[in-house]
Order: structure tokens, then C-alpha cells, then sequence
């Protein structure tokens, strides 16, 4: 292949993977799919977490690493609604007024 060509004419070397070594790329690159399939199904990040086994910044890595591929993340549904945040910032006002 070209590529193998080019890295050799300029003094690398191609070395095939171990078979333990390729299951380990899969695996990483399924699990970050795996996370990406189930936010574009609506899952919250802690439900992934707790499903999966995995902490939440295990999950906000596989996000960012999505993000860093360019792949498209639906994360909407993530994000608190307007009722939510308008009773947090009621909530705030309230006690800043006690202080």
C-alpha cells in the first residue's frame, strides 16, 4: 500500500498488531460508539454510566473523543429544561435575599 511505502521510504517500519492489541483498538473505538449510539437514543449520561459500569467521566471522555472525531453527538436531551433552570435561579435569589 502507499501509505506502508511512504513510512518505509522514510525510515519507519509497519508492524502488524497483535491480535490482543487489535481487540483492544476495537474494543475502544466500539465503546465510544456504544455511548454515542445510546445519547442519539435519548439516554442520559448518568443512565449510561450506570448501565455501562463505567463513571461519568469515563463517559464525558468518550464524548469529548466523539467530539474530537468530528462525529455528530445529540446532547440536547442533556441539558436542563427552562422550567428547571428558571427555578434554580429563583432558588438563588431567594437565598442571595437571606444573606
Amino acid at each position: 500500500m502507499l501509505h506502508e511505502k511512504f513510512l518505509t521510504e522514510s525510515g519507519g517500519i509497519v508492524a502488524e498488531l497483535s491480535e490482543q492489541e487489535a481487540e483492544e483498538v476495537q474494543e475502544k473505538t466500539s465503546s465510544h460508539m456504544i455511548t454515542k449510539s445510546m445519547l442519539d437514543n435519548g439516554r442520559a449520561i448518568k443512565e449510561i454510566a450506570n448501565v455501562r459500569y463505567f463513571s461519568v467521566d469515563t463517559i464525558l471522555g468518550h464524548i469529548e473523543k466523539l467530539r474530537e472525531h468530528k462525529e455528530d453527538v445529540k446532547l440536547d436531551h442533556t441539558l436542563p429544561n427552562s422550567e428547571s433552570t428558571d427555578a434554580l435561579v429563583s432558588l438563588h435569589l431567594v437565598l442571595m435575599a437571606l444573606l
